[in-house]
């Protein structure tokens, strides 16, 4: 039987287990859809049992390490338990999992990893970039690992090349060109510390081209919305002004409900916009009609409040 049939068989059989034991359907449901992530890393090297367990390892692998709450963790760990356990037995060891930690690289890779990390946040990349990365960089150490290399310096063209090609399994073209971004940052790290010689160079382009996106409002659709404003409430005047911010402009939904008074330039007739992700502020020409909403919102709309919030909630406690 092909691996992939027998291993959806045997995850049929271990989530009838998890319901003989009593978990509810969503628990049984949650191991299903993590054991299809299992399913899309297994790869042609060796028996049934080998194979299988070396994809459940990758796949914790990637859903642990900096940054990953330690109950999401313990839930991954936890499955790697029940997989593997009834590999060996042929039933799930339902036994309270302690380790939470994931297995040492070994060698220096390690200790590159937290270098890797230290970096990362010291060039001032989103929180929730330095941990994706990072659950990128322990795949790719892994992958490494298996095959006796123990540090960064020891990365060739063939190991790349090799990398890139047992990745491309795993992703769609997006989540690739992720994949491939990441490798080639990390690289550079290893360029600079003088692990590696232009070994950046080495990882494919990898360039992504996003489908054509879906298509904009018509002005038909438009008016439809801006029909279903009442600008003679409160309510109404913010919600326009939130509105025309978001339509008129492009901001996000995070940006314009961090927006403070302060950050409208009346004279310069811009506003200022913050990046959540990447931290960065700069301005934006704002059209008369959005500086218009806002000011009607500001004289007639919007609770008297000390908050520096531009946008407040109708009601009491206005924040």
């Amino acid at each position: 039987m092909d691996v992939v049939l027998r291993f959806r068989e045997d995850t049929r059989t271990m989530a009838e287990q998890i319901l003989e034991r009593g978990n509810g359907p969503g628990d049984v449901a949650d191991f299903v859809m993590r054991c299809r992530g299992i399913e899309r890393r297994i790869g042609e090297a060796g028996n049934y049992g080998e194979r299988v367990r070396l994809a459940t390892r990758r796949y914790v692998e990637d859903h642990i390490g900096d940054g990953v709450k330690r109950e999401q963790e313990r839930i991954y760990l936890q499955l790697e338990r029940r997989v593997l356990s009834y590999l060996d037995t042929g039933a799930i060891d339902f036994s309270y999992l302690k380790r939470l930690e994931p297995a040492p690289l070994g060698g220096e890779l390690d200790g590159q990893h937290s270098g890797y990390v230290a970096d990362l946040e010291k060039r001032g990349m989103a929180k929730s970039t330095v941990v994706k990365w990072s659950s990128y960089y322990r795949r790719f150490m892994g992958y490494i690992a298996e095959r006796g290399l123990t540090s960064l310096g020891q990365v060739d063209v063939d190991v790349v090349e090799g990398f890139v090609a047992w990745a491309s399994t795993l992703h769609e073209k997006s989540g690739l060109a992720g994949e491939l971004t990441m490798l080639r940052s990390l690289l550079a790290y290893s360029d600079s510390m003088g692990l590696t010689a232009n070994a950046r160079w080495l990882v494919p382009g990898g360039r992504y081209v996003r489908p054509a996106p879906v298509p904009a409002l018509t002005d038909e659709e438009l008016s439809r919305l801006f029909s279903q404003v009442d600008n003679t409430t409160p309510i109404g005047k913010r919600n326009l002004a939130m509105m025309l911010l978001a339509i008129k402009m492009g901001m996000r939904s995070s940006e314009i409900t961090s927006m403070l008074i302060r950050d409208v330039d009346w004279e310069a007739r811009r506003v200022l916009v913050r990046q959540k992700k990447t931290r960065r502020e700069f301005y934006l020409p704002a059209p008369d009609d959005v500086l218009d909403a806002i000011a009607d919102y500001l004289l007639h709309g919007r609770p008297k409040s000390g908050d520096e919030a531009l946008f407040l909630t109708a009601v009491a406690p206005f924040a």
